[in-house]
């Protein structure tokens, strides 16, 4: 992987694992205590760890450390399932994000996919 394409999955990485928090930070500032409830709080714990194993890879993939051999697919994986997982529920409701979460979804599928295979 060349300097640039690093630098790419490292911000791409970083960027899922920050929206995922401002996701969660946008609807408890819209909702209270009512997200906790409607999500319930395994869910949402998944997807902070989910958030933490994205930046985390990230930041390991800028600074060239080998725990993102590890971090990253993982990271990319619970992204993948978060995202699948949200679809119905976020979707329905907001047919733009529907369009956004599928593009990353594709994106993050072809990554993942070259990631494993070494290509």
């Amino acid at each position: 992987m060349t300097g640039l394409e690093s630098m790419l999955l490292g911000l791409f990485v970083i960027a899922a694992g920050l929206g995922i928090l401002g996701w969660w930070a946008i609807e408890w500032a819209s909702h209270g205590r009512s997200a906790l409830l409607a999500f319930g709080a395994s869910h949402i714990l998944a997807e902070l760890v989910a958030a933490s194993v994205l930046l985390l890879g990230g930041i390991a993939v800028l600074l060239g450390g080998p725990d993102s051999n590890v971090l990253v697919p993982a990271g990319l994986g619970m992204l993948l399932y978060a995202t699948i997982n949200a679809w119905g529920r976020v979707g329905n409701e907001y047919p733009v994000l529907r369009m956004v979460m599928v593009a990353e979804a594709i994106a993050t599928s072809a990554i993942l996919v070259i990631l494993l295979l070494g290509i």
